[in-house]
């Protein structure tokens, strides 16, 4: 199946989209919330085995640079695959269901387990806080999304799957890039790195949760840590290597 080229990126605040969001969640919410809502699309069964966007667990994540990210809360999908944060959170024993107060822009991830193997689909979201976002979540971001964290994170604890980032990089290292502060994945370098995921996502087993790692590696290497275009041709030779 090819999967669609575009998503839905919206960000809106206001009586409209709020009301849509109480429709979609049933639940209420007190304005300046910060809540991020949409849909989780799974991709067909030969890329993601057992795979469902039904009633499954989707995290908020808050990016942290050179360590894991941190739960900020969980939430279940509703029969037709939409998570909504504004619901109740699941996991409160994993998590504290904050986000840092104030206005400013933040780039968080919304990441669902989708089978009982793990799998995951999700995707990066940097918007203001206190707004309502709306973004829907395929293999093409979750590609996207699995880059961002490296980015962020790094991909020490990750086996270096074909790059490498550090806090520091060492003297001659190949494929090795400068960790990047949360904010520093904005609105155009996950575009970048979106469409990188684009031209591959098709070729991405998401059945496990390490399913992406590789190309999420080729995709940072190839759009130079989200800053250039990616051309098939890189990241087709990077799979391959």
């Amino acid at each position: 199946m090819s999967l669609p080229g575009s998503f839905v990126r919206l960000v809106a605040a206001g009586i409209v989209l709020a009301a849509a969001v109480a429709a979609c969640s049933g639940d209420s919410f007190e304005p300046g919330e910060t809540i991020y809502t949409g849909i989780i699309i799974v991709p067909p069964e030969q890329q993601c085995e057992g795979c469902t966007s039904v009633n499954v667990e989707a995290q908020l994540l808050e990016l942290e640079q050179n360590q894991p990210p941190r739960i900020i809360k969980c939430v279940r999908t509703n029969e037709r695959g939409i998570y909504d944060t504004s619901t109740p959170n699941t996991c409160p024993e994993r998590s504290n269901g904050q986000l840092p107060p104030g206005d400013g822009q933040r780039t968080v991830i919304v990441v669902a387990t989708v089978n009982s193997q793990g799998g995951q689909i999700g995707g990066l979201i940097s918007s203001r806080l206190g707004s309502v976002t709306q973004t829907d979540f395929n293999s093409t971001t979750h590609v996207a999304c699995t880059a961002g964290l490296f980015l962020v994170a790094g991909t020490e604890s990750f086996g270096d799957p074909g790059c490498m980032v550090r806090a520091s990089c060492p003297s001659g290292a190949p494929n090795c890039f400068p960790s990047l502060a949360p904010n520093d994945v904005d609105e155009a370098r996950i575009d970048t790195l979106e469409a990188a995921g684009e031209l591959i996502g098709g070729q991405v087993d998401f059945t496990t949760a390490d399913g992406s790692n590789r190309a999420a590696c080729a995709v940072i290497v190839c759009t130079q840590a989200g800053t250039v275009p990616a051309t098939q041709e890189c990241l087709e030779q990077q799979l391959a290597s």
